[in-house]
């Protein structure tokens, strides 16, 4: 005998629940998400951020959820003992459209036909590939092979660019639109970047509308950034438009989605659904697509630990003097040898000063920097004309297969970033065989240690990585 009846109707970015009130409230209370956030608690002198604990609540008026939970409600309720039924309301598009799209033969590796099967077949879903695994191949040759409006949605100007270019490649450029850079122009493949997208959303431009409407493919690249918002707002704008676009195909592109059952993998499969494909960093070494990393760890001294974030990195990333001559030398010895050096720190307008005032003929690159300047660093940094580069937008989108190492001086404890930034040495490149990644274990006691064993962790689970723990630098190399 069931508990009640429960009836699932299922449309492309939401599901309606109808039944046995009972039912509903469960779905109400696996809706409402818990999440940790730090904030000033008022009561301490001095002032001190805290954890605090804040619950946001994903069920709306309706009865309506994200249909990304879908399956994963429908099997709850089950195990509970209701008597559930999924109703299909998506009216999957018709037949693709006609003639020749592609001007550029598509080679895809075999890993990448499978993925593609697997995503014409279910219609949405998460590929979780690593960085390197050809993303946008694969993203070509679905788009090749759904033929439907689409629109493609990228975190930063610099991925508008780099897509858009790689899409030229292989469409007819009266296929290929951009939204960003100021420029609007949407075709039946478009490009276009969040902070367009939600800018004009938010206007309520007449423009934007139709494309909108139209739309029967997103794909969301760097999908990992789908989250909350902040304190109290539930949706990201990244979130907010993956609803708002009524699309019947649903693809999210991260080599990082998250732990099962975190907030950020649960928000990122309430709008694509779970993940339909892994491919990892170990997997592509072992078959040859990257570069096996070498890992090396260095232990850095300080005088006094600290708990509080804000004052270890002060004290004993930004001010520590040995922690920073050792990112110099190391800089130094690597870039005398001819291999191309990225140091990657997270605040440029002090760390990043104080590295680049400190390395002789080292770039520095902001968040700010104009797109030609960039572009022309990135281009001398590839070609080895600079050799030492410190930033800290080198993460997502960028490709510099030639870059050799990597010094970690920016500290943390997160996993996607660590696997983020490692992904940009990884690619293949003429006469490249290791790519070296140099991170370092703050030996403070207290919270910055905590963060490198974070780190550390992060290293070690990926079985192709080779790694190892460095004597303290003296200042010479063997």
């Amino acid at each position: 005998m069931t508990k009640g009846t429960v009836r699932l109707f299922v449309y492309n970015s939401y599901t309606v629940i109808k039944g046995s009130n009972q039912a509903i409230d469960r779905v109400v209370d696996w809706c409402i998400k818990d999440y940790m956030y730090w904030g000033q608690d008022w009561t301490k002198r001095p002032v001190r951020m805290v954890k605090r604990e804040a619950f946001l609540n994903y069920f709306e008026a309706g009865n309506k959820f994200p249909s990304g939970w879908t399956g994963k409600f429908y099997r709850d309720l089950k195990e509970l003992g209701y008597d559930v039924k999924i109703i299909e309301r998506r009216t999957k598009p018709g037949k693709a459209i006609d003639g020749q799209f592609m001007v550029h033969p598509l080679t895809l590796r075999y890993y990448q036909e499978d993925a593609l099967k697997i995503g014409f077949a279910t219609g949405r879903g998460i590929f979780h590939h690593a960085t390197g695994a050809g993303k946008t191949i694969l993203m070509v040759a679905l788009l090749n092979k759904i033929r439907r409006p689409s629109i493609i949605m990228v975190p930063t100007l610099n991925l508008l660019l780099q897509i858009s270019e790689e899409l030229n490649k292989f469409f007819d450029s009266e296929l290929v639109g951009t939204i960003g850079e100021g420029k609007f122009n949407p075709k039946l493949f478009t490009v276009a970047t969040v902070q367009s997208l939600w800018s004009r959303i938010k206007a309520g431009d007449d423009e934007l509308k139709p494309c909108i409407k139209s739309c029967e493919a997103l794909y969301i690249d760097e999908a990992h950034h789908i989250s909350i918002s902040g304190k109290n707002k539930i949706k990201n704008s990244y979130f907010q438009i993956a609803q708002l676009v009524d699309a019947y195909y649903r693809f999210g592109f991260t080599a990082t989605p998250g732990q099962e059952k975190s907030l950020g993998r649960e928000l990122l499969e309430a709008a694509t659904g779970r993940i339909i494909h892994v491919k990892s960093s170990s997997y592509l070494i072992r078959e040859g697509y990257l570069t096996p990393p070498l890992i090396q760890i260095y232990p850095i001294s300080v005088i006094k630990g600290y708990r509080d974030w804000p004052l270890a990195y002060q004290y004993n990333i930004l001010e520590n003097v040995e922690r920073n001559t050792t990112i110099k030398k190391l800089a130094q010895h690597y870039a005398s040898c001819g291999d191309s050096v990225l140091i990657i720190v997270n605040r440029v307008e002090c760390h990043g000063v104080v590295l680049h005032e400190a390395i002789e003929g080292s770039a520095l690159l902001v968040g700010d920097t104009a797109t030609e300047e960039r572009q022309e660093i990135f281009e001398h940094f590839e070609k080895k004309i600079i050799k030492i580069l410190i930033s800290t937008v080198v993460n997502e989108g960028v490709n510099i297969p030639s870059m050799d190492v990597i010094i970690m001086a920016a500290g943390g404890k997160s996993s996607r970033a660590v696997i983020q930034r490692v992904g940009r040495c990884l690619r293949k490149s003429e006469g490249k065989t290791e790519a070296r990644i140099i991170d370092f274990l703050d030996q403070d006691g207290k919270v910055l240690e905590r963060h490198s064993n974070a780190r550390i962790s992060t290293y070690k689970s990926e079985e192709a990585f080779k790694y190892e723990e460095m004597p303290k630098f003296t200042g010479r190399i063997s």
